[in-house]
């Protein structure tokens, strides 16, 4: 994961509890593994906010990473 790339998570767990998944952006990846993220329509409700999440959350389906 890096800064930029763009993370669907799978649905059903903590991040997605429903049927459908979720995605937000990663904004940096810290040291100790951790990542912070944009994410609107989470816990925050709907607005974009900063998360703090880790990849044990939810399973991770897809990054979608922008061109260099």
């Amino acid at each position: 994961l890096r800064a930029g790339d763009v993370i669907n998570w799978t649905a059903g767990g903590n991040l997605a509890p429903g049927i459908w998944g979720h995605t937000g952006v990663i904004k940096e990846v810290l040291s100790d593994g951790n990542f912070t993220t944009f994410e609107q329509n989470a816990g925050k409700g709907r607005v974009c906010a900063e998360y703090t999440r880790n990849v044990n959350m939810n399973q991770i389906r897809s990054i979608v990473r922008p061109p260099q």
